[in-house]
Protein backbone atom coordinates (compact mmCIF):
# COMPACT_ATOMS: atom_id res chain seq x y z
CA UNK A 1 0.00 0.00 0.00
CA UNK A 2 1.40 2.80 -0.99
CA UNK A 3 1.83 5.82 1.34
CA UNK A 4 0.93 9.74 0.67
CA UNK A 5 2.43 12.66 2.90
CA UNK A 6 -0.16 15.79 2.46
CA UNK A 7 2.26 18.63 4.47
CA UNK A 8 0.59 21.91 5.09
CA UNK A 9 3.29 24.83 4.36
CA UNK A 10 1.00 27.48 5.90
CA UNK A 11 1.02 28.37 9.07
CA UNK A 12 -2.47 29.51 10.09
CA UNK A 13 -5.54 28.77 11.73
CA UNK A 14 -6.93 26.27 9.03
CA UNK A 15 -4.64 23.64 10.26
CA UNK A 16 -5.61 23.85 13.39
CA UNK A 17 -7.51 21.00 15.57
CA UNK A 18 -11.43 21.52 14.80
CA UNK A 19 -10.86 24.10 12.39
CA UNK A 20 -13.95 23.58 9.91
CA UNK A 21 -12.15 23.79 6.38
CA UNK A 22 -9.14 21.37 6.77
CA UNK A 23 -8.62 20.61 2.63
CA UNK A 24 -5.49 18.38 3.46
CA UNK A 25 -7.65 15.95 5.84
CA UNK A 26 -10.48 15.78 3.02
CA UNK A 27 -7.15 15.24 0.73
CA UNK A 28 -6.51 12.21 2.70
CA UNK A 29 -9.75 10.73 3.01
CA UNK A 30 -10.15 10.76 -0.58
CA UNK A 31 -6.87 9.04 -1.19
CA UNK A 32 -7.07 6.60 1.43
CA UNK A 33 -10.54 5.88 -0.26
CA UNK A 34 -8.24 4.93 -3.16
CA UNK A 35 -6.14 2.37 -1.40
CA UNK A 36 -3.67 4.20 -0.22
CA UNK A 37 -2.12 5.37 3.21
CA UNK A 38 -2.49 9.10 4.16
CA UNK A 39 -0.28 11.50 6.34
CA UNK A 40 -1.47 15.06 6.74
CA UNK A 41 1.87 17.02 8.24
CA UNK A 42 0.52 20.59 10.31
CA UNK A 43 2.80 22.85 11.83
CA UNK A 44 2.13 23.64 15.18
CA UNK A 45 4.60 26.94 16.18
CA UNK A 46 4.02 26.28 19.72
CA UNK A 47 4.87 23.09 20.03
CA UNK A 48 8.23 22.13 22.10
CA UNK A 49 11.26 22.04 19.17
CA UNK A 50 11.00 17.91 19.76
CA UNK A 51 7.28 17.41 20.57
CA UNK A 52 5.68 15.61 17.67
CA UNK A 53 2.12 14.67 18.26
CA UNK A 54 -0.17 12.70 16.06
CA UNK A 55 -3.81 11.14 16.18
CA UNK A 56 -5.33 8.35 13.66
CA UNK A 57 -8.35 10.16 12.04
CA UNK A 58 -10.00 6.84 10.78
CA UNK A 59 -7.72 3.67 9.26
CA UNK A 60 -5.26 4.91 7.04
CA UNK A 61 -5.36 8.34 8.02
CA UNK A 62 -3.47 9.55 10.54
CA UNK A 63 -2.20 13.59 11.43
CA UNK A 64 1.07 14.66 12.50
CA UNK A 65 1.36 18.01 14.73
CA UNK A 66 5.20 18.87 13.97
CA UNK A 67 7.13 21.54 15.60
CA UNK A 68 7.52 24.33 12.99
CA UNK A 69 9.02 27.93 13.63
CA UNK A 70 6.61 30.78 11.81
CA UNK A 71 7.40 33.76 9.27
CA UNK A 72 4.37 35.84 8.75
CA UNK A 73 2.12 32.96 7.56
CA UNK A 74 4.58 30.50 6.01
CA UNK A 75 5.22 27.42 8.26
CA UNK A 76 8.75 26.13 8.63
CA UNK A 77 8.88 22.65 9.74
CA UNK A 78 12.10 21.39 12.78
CA UNK A 79 11.82 18.03 11.03
CA UNK A 80 10.65 16.15 8.32
CA UNK A 81 10.94 12.74 10.22
CA UNK A 82 7.44 11.82 10.60
CA UNK A 83 7.92 11.01 6.57
CA UNK A 84 10.87 8.76 7.38
CA UNK A 85 8.41 7.09 9.68
CA UNK A 86 5.62 6.46 8.01
CA UNK A 87 8.21 5.03 4.71
CA UNK A 88 5.97 7.82 2.59
CA UNK A 89 6.43 7.24 -1.47
CA UNK A 90 5.18 10.42 -2.19
CA UNK A 91 4.81 14.07 -1.07
CA UNK A 92 1.41 15.74 -2.44
CA UNK A 93 2.64 19.78 -1.89
CA UNK A 94 0.02 22.48 -2.22
CA UNK A 95 2.73 24.74 -1.23
CA UNK A 96 1.69 27.75 -4.22
CA UNK A 97 4.15 30.36 -3.31
CA UNK A 98 5.36 29.18 0.23
CA UNK A 99 9.01 29.35 1.46
CA UNK A 100 8.63 26.19 2.90
CA UNK A 101 9.00 24.76 -0.55
CA UNK A 102 12.77 24.52 -1.04
CA UNK A 103 13.41 22.53 1.70
CA UNK A 104 10.52 20.08 1.52
CA UNK A 105 11.78 19.57 -1.52
CA UNK A 106 15.64 19.00 -0.96
CA UNK A 107 14.57 16.66 2.10
CA UNK A 108 12.31 14.86 -0.46
CA UNK A 109 15.41 14.24 -2.87
CA UNK A 110 17.83 13.70 -0.47
CA UNK A 111 15.42 10.70 0.85
CA UNK A 112 14.05 9.34 -2.15
CA UNK A 113 10.75 10.63 -2.00
CA UNK A 114 8.82 10.93 -4.98
CA UNK A 115 7.84 14.92 -4.64
CA UNK A 116 5.10 16.95 -6.77
CA UNK A 117 2.40 19.80 -6.48
CA UNK A 118 -1.07 20.95 -7.23
CA UNK A 119 -0.88 24.74 -7.06
CA UNK A 120 -3.99 26.85 -6.91
CA UNK A 121 -1.99 30.11 -6.98
CA UNK A 122 1.35 31.37 -8.22
CA UNK A 123 1.09 35.12 -7.49
CA UNK A 124 1.53 36.53 -4.08
CA UNK A 125 -2.09 38.57 -3.53
CA UNK A 126 -0.79 40.30 -0.03
CA UNK A 127 -2.30 43.85 -0.26
CA UNK A 128 0.95 45.37 0.57
CA UNK A 129 2.78 46.19 -2.18
CA UNK A 130 6.08 46.05 -0.83
CA UNK A 131 5.43 42.21 0.56
CA UNK A 132 3.77 41.46 -2.78
CA UNK A 133 7.09 42.38 -4.69
CA UNK A 134 9.33 40.34 -2.05
CA UNK A 135 6.91 36.89 -2.32
CA UNK A 136 6.85 37.04 -5.82
CA UNK A 137 10.38 37.57 -6.06
CA UNK A 138 11.28 34.72 -3.60
CA UNK A 139 8.35 32.55 -5.91
CA UNK A 140 11.44 32.03 -8.33
CA UNK A 141 12.91 29.41 -5.82
CA UNK A 142 9.74 27.57 -6.22
CA UNK A 143 8.92 28.03 -10.03
CA UNK A 144 12.69 26.25 -10.42
CA UNK A 145 11.42 23.30 -8.36
CA UNK A 146 8.04 23.16 -10.25
CA UNK A 147 9.91 23.12 -13.28
CA UNK A 148 11.52 19.63 -12.01
CA UNK A 149 8.98 17.68 -10.77
CA UNK A 150 5.40 16.78 -11.75
CA UNK A 151 3.44 20.18 -11.40
CA UNK A 152 -0.88 20.07 -11.79
CA UNK A 153 -2.62 23.53 -11.61
CA UNK A 154 -6.43 23.77 -9.73
CA UNK A 155 -7.77 26.02 -12.23
CA UNK A 156 -6.83 26.59 -15.95
CA UNK A 157 -5.79 30.05 -15.04
CA UNK A 158 -2.94 28.88 -12.99
CA UNK A 159 -2.22 26.52 -15.84
CA UNK A 160 -1.71 29.05 -18.23
CA UNK A 161 0.17 31.04 -15.82
CA UNK A 162 2.67 27.90 -15.39
CA UNK A 163 2.93 27.22 -18.76
CA UNK A 164 3.75 31.26 -20.07
CA UNK A 165 6.28 30.47 -16.68
CA UNK A 166 7.36 27.65 -18.83
CA UNK A 167 6.48 25.15 -15.91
Amino acid sequence: MRTIAIPQLYCGASGKKGAYNRQEVGLARAFAALGCRAVVLYPDPDAAPEAVTSEDLEPNVRIYYVPARKAGVSAFYRTWQPLLNEHVDAVHVMGDNALGVPGLYRFCRDHDIFFYSQLGAIKSTSENPVMRAVMDLLCRRNLAIYRKTPTYAKTPAVAAQLEQLHV
